[in-house]
């Protein structure tokens, strides 16, 4: 290769490897200067975007008449909790909504006397009365069941002055948690709510005749969901605030209806003779019904028959 073939090689090479450092240079120095520029000028296009979002911000203001939502201070996103993740009070009313009741069947000397005793247990505990019934068997034995209502703080001091009234033979007590329930209700009861006022607001822009009785129809069906829910709440409320308690007090003799007592000679004759008495009591039912129908019939032949009689004995010397 000669000398001036090789030159003209080189010196495009050469051009290309000044071009390329220069440009190196340049960008360098743009790095450096925009580094050391202040932060107000250091992203237009940044501020540009801000300009624009505060312009949207203010249009929507304009067209709904509400302010527009400020930034949360220090840049960051809002945290705050939407209306549908929050805790309604209902739910933290409802926090262990448990209905108790208790039944119990007791042996006392008096029934009427044990069943007066409850009733002041019941008073002093601050509870009521609401139904008594009272027995009497054949035998004169009494048996008397009281059913009261109590406040649900007060339901185990009862049922345990209940139980030194006389022998239990027999008790039991429940527990129902309907805490599921009324906070299932009280999310129902906001939903009508919101739909009620729906229907409302759809109501006061109605134009038509029509419309406005549709409307007032939707409106009715949804107040009828509302009141029945209520009506269920209110329910619940009374039957966790006032626990039940049922007592049967029975005397010596027979035992309550459905439970028969421990096994004894006299208790057994007893009651073979209230079974003995009702069993005579409809047979002689069925008598009378059998024959007071046919009285008609055999009346009239008893008559007859003892009249002829009477008249062949008259006959005879």
């Amino acid at each position: 290769m000669s000398f001036r073939t090789a030159r003209l090689i080189a010196l495009p090479l050469c051009l290309l490897l000044v071009m390329a450092v220069a440009a190196t240079g340049l960008s360098c120095f743009s790095r450096a200067k925009l580094a050391s520029a202040p932060p107000g000028l250091s992203a237009p296009a940044d501020e540009s975007a801000a300009r624009q979002e505060m312009a949207l911000d203010k249009s929507a203001e304009a067209r709904t008449g509400a302010p527009a939502a400020a930034p949360p201070e220090g840049g960051g996103s809002s945290s705050s909790t939407p209306p549908e993740n929050q805790l309604d009070v209902h739910q933290v009313r409802a926090k262990q909504m448990i209905i108790w009741k208790a039944r119990y069947d007791v042996r006392v000397e008096q029934a009427a006397e044990a069943a007066d005793q409850l009733r002041a247990l019941v008073e002093k505990n601050q509870g009521f009365i609401s139904s008594q019934d009272k027995q009497v068997d054949e035998s004169g034995n009494t048996r008397v069941t009281v059913e009261a209502r109590v406040p649900s703080e007060k339901f185990w001091d009862t049922v345990n002055g209940l139980e030194t009234l006389g022998k239990v033979e027999s008790g039991n007590t429940t527990s129902e948690n309907v805490t599921e329930e009324w906070v299932d209700l009280a999310a129902r009861l906001h939903i009508k709510e919101l739909r009620k006022g729906q229907l409302e607001a759809l109501l006061k822009r109605a134009q038509s005749t029509e419309e406005i009785d549709q409307r007032q129809q939707q409106i009715l069906a949804v107040q009828e969901e509302i009141e029945r829910i209520q009506g269920r709440q209110r329910y619940l409320q009374d039957q966790v605030a006032l626990s039940t308690i049922r007592a049967t007090f029975y005397e010596k003799g027979l035992a309550p209806v459905g439970k028969p007592g421990p096994f004894s000679v006299k208790n057994t004759f007893l009651r073979s003779w209230y079974y003995l008495l009702e069993v005579l009591k409809v047979l002689f039912a069925v008598a009378l019904f059998i024959a007071l129908p046919l009285s008609v019939v055999w009346v009239p032949l008893l008559i007859w028959w003892l009249v002829k009689r009477a008249r062949g004995r008259a006959a005879s010397p």
